[in-house]
């Protein structure tokens, strides 16, 4: 049986989950580790009752045999289940699906000529993912699995209904066979003659030549509009060539959308039965990744507290249709020694928990020509935020990018921050991704080509190859592998998939000091806490992290920690606190200079004003061209160009101008969500080979449900 209602669908899958006890509930989870975590009420799916049939009840996870089996039988978990097959599995299915629902093993291995052990496995992945019901057959499709199967071309059978008994028994008659008396019977015989390779070889012979090479047209293109073979709409509905070709049963065309293609079944019996050309597996071996010379949890969390500070002191305006676009990402990208990819990230992650929020500052127009104007700036929970333990926020930041409805899998890097609709499948792509990584052994990783071809071949209807590429640059960015070399989970990454509290316990031995040397350098060790390694790349920048971690200070660096909300003595007392030697003479007199000359130029908007109590600092500002300064008073001048691009273009010069930004209101904010029963924490939804275990046992045997 492969067609029914959904009670039918869920009747089946609670019988096959009896039948099959707790083995049968711990491979689907073990198939499906999004479905797996909903059912421990984590991940993106554990909140959408509504949309998945129930998936829970009171905000409490699955907790019946019955609750799992109707989630199964979920048209959309359905889909998503087919999509995180491999592409043997898909290809099995589709086969069968065109067969009728039902195939016999000895009649695919006729049709389709591949290795019987890959198609058995293929066949018991279907099975144990509950879309086969191999008691009835090889491969018989579950009720409700048909519908969600997308075939590569158009069935006769499914036309069917469009095309007149009569029409039917024309084609017949042309075909030189006989004509069955009702409808359907006439269609049961046009679609096995269709399916002969002899009946459509002889068809295709007595075409003319007009005609054949139309025929192949639509054999190369697929289904095309009818005007691209030459043919107007009277065209084709007089005696043009596709009518020709539909009159023999070879194409179907449709009067509506002017749109015509050849069955699938024609295709089948001319090319094979099994449809598809490839049913080889890739050959893929794992390498040891390259260790992270850097502490356990990346530079990405530091790097979002310097993100809410840099937009603290000069907010990005807002687009005029809502979010922050690419200039203000790159801009910040450029002033944090980052990439756009980082900066585009962390902004997504800010806005969605709410650490920045937007603010109008302009009203301009009435009613429907009203333009707002707006700017994101950070909000009050930046407090309750940066109070949380690194661990769990790195694991928050990990977990969202993971779970997240609204950001795009699409192989475009992430460089800006607009409001989507949530979309369930969006996450499939990065669940399938990180479990791909967790299964393979501790300290091994694949070659991007290679993670590239298994995850298009193991979830072939999640992953293209560019979304392989822009995944693996987001991991790379959020320090879940290393930034180079073989892809695998980083240490960090492991103990995170267990919780952050396993990584919390790690983080309590890691190094708390550096050595502060007379030549601007600073030597730290690579276990080096990440709360210090945070405050350090505000005050100096990385020049290697091979072996120790190798820091230097500069008069810009000193800049930049101003710019950012330190305060001269704030940096010697963090140097001091933390180096291992007194703080060397000359870099205290760099840290020292660069501060007093930081301020002594104020830049404002006027259009843009610098200010300086210094006449001869301002001289030297006003020689800056690319500024395009011109003096008003000995210690004030102003330029047309935004304040943004003065300041650019002074510190380009040497100079250390300071920004004077006016007082602005605080954004008030929801706070943070705080850990829940059922949230998970910083966990990633994933659950560990013994927490699949548990889970089917406690879901198996329940009361009423008895095997």
């Amino acid at each position: 049986m492969t067609y029914g209602s959904a009670a039918d669908a869920a009747t089946d899958r609670l019988h096959a989950l009896q039948t099959g006890g707790p083995e049968a509930i711990a491979a689907v989870l073990r198939r499906l580790p999004i479905i797996g975590a909903a059912a421990a009420g984590m991940g993106p799916m554990s909140g959408h009752a509504g949309d998945l049939g129930g998936l829970r009840r009171g905000g409490s996870p699955v907790a019946t045999l019955d609750g799992l089996a109707g989630l199964l039988a979920d048209p959309v978990v359905i889909k998503i289940t087919l999509l995180t097959a491999n592409r043997i599995e898909q290809q099995l299915a589709q086969v069968a699906h065109f067969h009728g629902g039902s195939l016999a093993r000895e009649e695919a291995l006729r049709i389709i000529g591949a290795d019987p052990g890959l198609l058995d496995r293929a066949a018991d992945g279907l099975a144990g993912l509950l879309l086969s019901n191999p008691a009835m057959a090889w491969v018989t499709l579950r009720p409700g699995v048909a519908e969600q199967i997308w075939l590569p071309g158009v069935r006769l059978r499914d036309y069917a209904d469009s095309m007149v008994s009569e029409q039917l028994a024309g084609i017949l008659r042309r075909l030189g066979l006989p004509v069955p008396t009702t409808k359907w019977q006439r269609v049961d015989a046009l679609e096995k003659a269709l399916r002969t390779r002899e009946v459509v070889e002889d068809a295709i012979g007595a075409l003319g030549p007009q005609e054949r090479e139309h025929l192949a047209t639509l054999f190369t293109r697929g289904q095309v509009r009818i005007h691209e073979l030459g043919y107007d709409h009277q065209g084709y509905r007089g005696s043009g060539t596709v009518r020709q070709l539909a009159s023999v049963g070879l194409v179907g065309y449709s009067p509506y959308d002017q749109t015509a293609w050849v069955w699938l079944d024609v295709v089948a019996a001319l090319g094979g039965a099994g449809l598809f050309a490839d049913w080889a597996m890739p050959e893929v071996s794992a390498r040891p990744v390259i260790p992270a010379a850097r502490s356990l949890v990346p530079p990405v969390v530091a790097r979002l507290d310097q993100l809410l500070d840099h937009w603290a002191s000069g907010p990005p305006q807002g687009l005029k249709a809502g979010g922050i676009g690419v200039k203000p990402v790159r801009a910040a990208a450029k002033a944090l020694r980052t990439t756009p990819v980082e900066i585009g990230l962390l902004t997504c992650f800010a806005v969605a928990v709410g650490l920045l929020a937007p603010v109008t500052t302009a009203r301009r127009g009435r009613g429907r020509n009203q333009s707002i104007d707006e700017e994101w700036r950070p909000t009050t929970a930046c407090t309750d935020w940066r109070a949380l333990p690194l661990a769990q926020r790195w694991g928050r930041i990990v977990r969202w990018w993971a779970d997240s409805t609204s950001l795009e899998a699409s192989g475009r890097a992430v460089e800006r921050y607009q409001w989507d609709t949530p979309r369930l499948n969006r996450p499939l792509a990065r669940t399938g991704f990180l479990h791909a990584l967790a299964i393979l052994v501790p300290g091994e990783g694949l070659d991007p080509a290679d993670l590239r071809s298994k995850l298009v071949f193991d979830h072939h209807g999640v992953f293209a190859p560019v979304v392989v590429d822009q995944l693996v640059a987001e991991a790379r960015v959020l320090g879940l592998v290393p930034v180079e070399g073989p892809v695998g989970l980083t240490r960090g990454a492991r103990l995170l998939v267990s919780g952050a509290e396993a990584l919390d316990d790690v983080l309590n031995d890691a190094a708390a000091s550096f050595t502060v040397q007379a030549d601007h350098s600073v030597v730290a060790p690579p276990d080096l806490h990440p709360d210090l390694i945070g405050d350090l790349e505000r005050i100096a920048h990385l020049e290697s992290d091979a072996g120790a971690r190798i820091y230097r200070i500069t008069p810009e660096d000193t800049v930049r920690a101003l710019d950012g909300g330190w305060t001269l003595d704030r940096v010697i007392a963090f140097l001091a606190d933390h180096s291992t030697v007194a703080i060397p003479q000359n870099v205290e007199r760099t840290i020292r200079d660069a501060a007093e000359r930081h301020g002594r130029l104020q830049v404002g908007a006027a259009a843009t004003w610098v200010a300086s109590d210094d006449p001869a600092l301002l001289v030297r500002a006003l020689g800056v061209k690319a500024a395009r300064l011109e003096g008003i008073t000995p210690t004030l001048a102003v330029s047309s160009l935004p304040s943004e691009k003065v300041l650019e273009s002074l510190r380009a010069k040497g100079l250390a101008p300071a920004e004077r930004v006016n007082a602005r209101p605080q954004t008030p904010s929801p706070t943070i969500p705080s850990r829940t029963r059922h949230d998970g924490g910083a966990r990633l939804a994933m659950l560990a080979p013994d927490e699949i275990e548990a889970l089917a046992r406690r879901l198996y045997p329940v009361r009423g449900h008895r095997a």
